[in-house]
């Protein structure tokens, strides 16, 4: 049975109860997505798979990504959900941070909401691929 616990009043949740490697049913993935629309940020924990080879191409395009970044917002239609799977997590360091932007903007004063209204942000992907050589 599916299990979402809250690590925070707004933001990220673990969800317990359900095998990734398997297809789930319409019910189990609708609560995925209401928690995924809540909290932000979802950890499911104990899925297993293949680790990627060192020379992989998808490694070595992802490298950028321990940057600070916002996941596919270079794309005409950016991605909806994002995911990061830990395939070797040390027992010390490698954090990895995430942030709400949700919560971040609704935190905002009103003057400065209001002075960024009607701008808009424009991400390369170009760019922090050049960041990294």
């Amino acid at each position: 049975m599916l299990a979402v616990k809250p690590l925070h009043p707004e933001f990220v949740a673990e969800i317990e109860g359900v095998d990734l490697r398997r297809p789930v049913d319409a019910e189990t993935l609708s609560q995925i997505v209401a928690a995924l629309d809540r909290y932000g940020v979802v950890v499911f924990h104990d899925e297993n798979n293949r680790v990627m080879e060192g020379s992989d191409y998808r490694r070595m395009s992802g490298l950028a990504n321990r940057l600070w970044h916002t996941d596919s917002s270079f794309k005409r239609v950016p991605a909806k959900y994002s995911m990061l799977s830990g395939r070797v997590v040390p027992s010390e360091g490698g954090d990895t941070e995430f942030s709400d932007m949700r919560a971040v903007y609704d935190a905002l004063p009103a003057k400065t909401k209001a002075q960024i209204e009607d701008m808009i942000a424009v991400h390369s992907i170009f760019h922090s691929r050049a960041t990294i050589g």
